[in-house]
Order: structure tokens, then C-alpha cells, then sequence
């Protein structure tokens, strides 16, 4: 009698499906239950959990026991980041088998002859959606071409997202595709613009949560994805949509949307930004959205706004910037509180241990054996080194590296390189060259750090550290990296 239920996303609860018997079978008796949904009529019409229906499928329910927030009220209220819609046109020249030509756009339509429009099926196949989803090829039949109207869609988003990050450094970009040909197909093209291979999810390959997690908690700036980001994925850093899609339909447009307008609290003054095809149906749908937008912020005013990215504004980033300024005093005092918060808080750890090894009088330059000597006895340097090993111990592929090129310049003092206390049971780890090939096999092998592409970033540090052991001891230490687990400290 005492029990509320939350229900989120309410409309999966149907009353014929799975969820909804289960949800009902198990709260029943509840007394009170506040429904959460933006879409509470299912577009098959069924009924759901909890509420009554009419005849007709409509949702009866007492006004005052509905709150409807729309989009337009939560931009005003700071819940959500306003959109900008480009419409993005395109000019079609189809070639058919008898050499006619037609040509298509999406401002005007098709353009062909009174003979072609008598083909049956010629206007669909013709249709502007249709062929901007497909791929064109060249002449061979064969080979991609490169040069398309995806392409073009593609370089629009780039130059939004680069705009983007120049007040929210972090922000990242979206494309979805009608399916996986044009996916992989677009996703080569990224490649080839910037030059980094963006992170790819559908439902053919493996781990795809695990991708999306990736690439949540990365800087990466693109991911590609076919059905796989809609509805409940939370990316609060997304602000580039290029929308692709299979499916038209409004609720897969405004879900769509939902990904890229998400705050990232009072500080944020980012705006989301949204790439799609010139189309009416696609056009109806973003008026409506601009239509709830106040005046004020359908206005698109980040041009000519000057101050600089409010993320970095936040308290979180003050160590880290003093950091990056070379005040590492001043930054240990905002970084080791962070730090030690423990499990989710490695990039904290990692800085805090780099200022230490910074103030003990470790330097970018080789050091000599007597500078050693003095390194490894400092309590800064202890310190550091047992910092930057809590955070690799948790997995933090960035912290690995650096314990790969503490180790290849001999820099680890003995007996303080295992804070692991797997490792402490193992008498391998008493060499440290063996201890230092293990973390080199863990960094190279870091799922992390190979899902979301990060290069290698201590290539010589890697190839030195090898070159400073036996091949025995190389083949030791990636025996221990493959019975490694990582250890949290909270």
C-alpha cells in the first residue's frame, strides 16, 4: 500500500507483450505509479499497463494527474540544448540503360520525360530519399565512388562538429545509416576525410554496447550506427546528427533527435546540429520541432558568441588545466581530491601522478645515473609512481603507457613497480623487465584503447623497453599480462 512505482519509457509496456505482463504481474499492488514516456500512444495502437484506453485506442486519464513538458519548454528550461536543422540538397543526373538521362533533386523533384514517367515503378525508383541512401559507383560496376551525396552530407556534419568543439571540446558526432552497405560505405569516408577510422555498431558485429560505452567515455568524434543509437542511449557529449535513416517516420525522427540535444548541465551553451536530406517528409517533421522552440532560440547566435568553452569551465577541469600550465602545486591541490574519490576517477589519478613525478625533477630529457638515484628516492616521485600504477591497475590504457616509459628508461624504483596485489604473489614480478613487458603487452592489448582506434603513443618507449630484455623475459611478462585483472579501489 506504501509502494510507488517509476516506470520509464512506458510505452514498451503493452499489455500483450512481455514487458507489460511482467511489469504488471510484479507492481499490481502498487499504489501510486508515475508513467514517463514521450511517446505514450504505441504506433500499433495497443493498449499499455496501468492506463485506460477508449475504443478507439485514446489514452483516458485524468488532466490533472498529466504533465507534458514539450521539446521547446525544456530547451527554455536548460534540459535540453536547442537544434538547428540543415536541410541538405542534392542534385541527381540518372543515366538509364537506353542512355536517357533524368534528373532529380530534392528542391524540385524529378525531372524526366513524359516516355519515362510511363515505366512502371520509374518514380519510386527515381525518388530523391532513394537514391540519396544508395551507394553510386564508377564506371567498372564495382568501386565505390567517394565523391557523393553522402560524402557532401558528411563534410557538412564535419565542419558543424568542428564549429561545435571550438566551445565544447569534447562534442561528438552521429551518423545514421539506412543500413550496414551504407554504413561501412560512409564510415570509409570519414576515414578518408579526417583521417581517423570512426567507431562502427550494427547488429552484425560483436560487442556493440561495449562500442557505444567506448565511445561514450572517449574523445573519438564520429561513430557510425545502424538501429543501434536511438531510443534510451544516453551520449550526453553528441551534438552532430547526420541523419540517414531507414525508417521516415516522425518517432524515429524526434528520437533521432533526442540523441544530440541532451545538456550537459548550466554551463553548457552548445546547440545541437542536424544534417538530413532536403525531403518534405523529413522537412514537416523539423518545422514542427523549430515550431516549439521559442523565437529566441531558434536563432542560431554561436557565431557570435566569444567566450570560451564553458565545459572546461567547470570545477572538474581546473587541476587539469593548471596541469597543462605547468602549476602542478596549484593542480595537486584540485587534483588529488578527484583522485582520490577512486573507481571512475583514473584521469585524476594519472594527472596526479605526472604532477608528482613533475615536481620530484623528472624531465623529458635522459637522465643521468645520478639523477636516478635521486629520482627514485624522492617521496614525490614515490608517490607519482604509485598513483599513475592505480590508475593503470584499473584498466587505464593512457596510465600503461606511461609505466611503459617509466619502465623502458629504468625509472621504477625496486620493490614500488607492484601495487597489484595479484602481482605481489607472483615471483616473476621481482624482475623488473619482466614487470615492465607486462604492462607494455597490457597497453598494447587495452580493448579500450583498440575500440576506440587510440594510436600507439609510446612507439619507441615500446620498441626500447624490448630491446632492453631477453626474449624469455618479453615472453614472461605477456604470460603475466594474459592472467592480469584489473583492480578497482574505491
Amino acid at each position: 500500500s506504501r509502494t510507488l512505482v517509476i516506470c520509464d519509457e512506458h510505452h514498451h509496456a503493452a499489455v500483450q507483450a512481455a514487458w507489460g505482463s511482467g511489469a504488471n504481474g510484479a507492481f499490481a499492488l502498487a499504489k501510486y505509479v508515475i508513467i514517463l514516456t514521450g511517446t505514450p500512444i504505441r504506433s500499433d495502437g495497443n493498449a499499455t499497463v496501468w492506463l485506460s484506453h477508449s475504443e478507439n485506442g485514446q489514452i483516458i486519464h485524468p488532466e490533472d494527474g498529466t504533465y507534458t513538458i514539450t521539446y521547446g519548454e525544456a530547451v527554455d528550461l536548460g534540459y535540453c540544448r536547442p537544434i538547428t536543422f540543415h536541410r541538405h540538397e542534392g542534385n541527381f543526373k540518372v543515366t538509364l540503360d537506353d542512355g536517357t538521362e533524368a534528373n532529380v533533386s530534392g528542391e524540385t523533384g524529378q525531372n524526366i520525360s513524359d516516355d519515362l514517367k510511363r515505366i512502371g515503378g520509374i518514380d519510386k525508383a527515381l525518388e530523391f530519399y532513394n537514391l540519396a541512401c544508395k551507394i553510386p559507383y564508377l564506371s567498372d560496376g564495382v568501386t565505390p565512388d567517394k565523391n557523393s551525396y553522402q560524402k557532401s552530407m558528411l563534410e557538412e556534419g564535419i565542419r558543424a562538429l568542428d564549429k561545435t568543439q571550438e566551445r565544447m571540446p569534447h562534442a561528438g558526432g552521429l551518423v545514421i545509416a539506412p543500413n550496414i552497405d551504407v554504413a561501412e560505405y560512409m564510415t570509409d569516408i570519414l576515414e578518408e576525410v579526417t583521417g581517423v577510422k570512426p567507431i562502427l555498431v550494427h547488429s552484425k558485429l560483436p560487442n556493440a554496447e561495449t562500442k557505444i560505452s567506448a565511445y561514450r567515455n572517449s574523445n573519438k568524434n564520429w561513430i557510425v550506427s545502424v538501429n543501434m543509437i536511438s531510443e534510451g542511449v544516453d551520449i550526453r557529449r553528441l551534438r552532430v546528427l547526420v541523419y540517414l535513416p531507414y525508417a521516415q517516420t516522425e518517432l524515429a525522427f524526434r528520437q533521432a533527435m533526442g540523441r544530440v540535444v541532451r545538456s550537459n548541465g548550466e554551463e553548457d551553451d552548445s546547440r545541437a546540429y542536424v544534417v538530413m536530406p532536403n525531403t518534405q517528409v523529413f522537412d514537416r517533421y523539423a518545422k514542427r520541432i523549430e515550431k516549439e522552440m521559442s523565437p529566441r532560440m531558434r536563432l542560431d547566435t554561436t557565431n557570435n558568441k566569444t567566450k570560451k568553452p564553458s565545459y572546461y569551465n567547470t570545477p572538474y577541469w581546473e587541476g587539469f588545466k593548471l596541469k597543462h600550465a605547468d602549476k602542478c602545486e596549484e593542480a595537486l591541490e584540485k587534483l588529488t581530491p578527484l583522485a582520490h574519490q577512486g573507481y571512475g576517477f583514473e584521469d585524476a589519478q594519472l594527472a596526479t601522478g605526472l604532477c608528482k613525478l613533475r615536481l620530484a625533477g623528472l624531465k623529458a630529457s635522459p637522465v643521468t645515473k645520478k639523477e636516478r638515484q635521486d629520482l627514485i628516492q624522492d617521496v614525490n616521485f614515490k608517490q607519482g609512481i604509485e598513483w599513475i600504477l592505480r590508475a593503470a591497475n584499473a584498466g587505464h590504457f593512457k596510465a600503461q603507457a606511461s609505466l611503459v616509459s617509466l619502465h623502458a628508461d629504468n625509472l621504477i624504483p625496486p620493490n614500488d613497480g607492484t601495487s597489484n596485489p595479484q602481482e605481489k604473489v607472483n615471483e616473476k614480478t621481482h624482475d623488473m623487465h619482466v614487470n615492465g613487458a607486462m604492462w607494455a603487452h597490457l597497453y598494447l592489448t587495452n580493448p579500450l584503447r583498440l575500440q576506440i582506434g587510440a594510436p600507439i603513443i609510446e612507439e619507441k618507449k615500446l620498441k626500447k623497453l624490448e630491446n632492453n630484455m631477453t626474449k624469455n623475459q618479453w615472453l614472461l611478462g605477456k604470460e603475466l599480462a594474459r592472467n592480469w585483472f584489473p583492480v578497482y579501489i574505491k
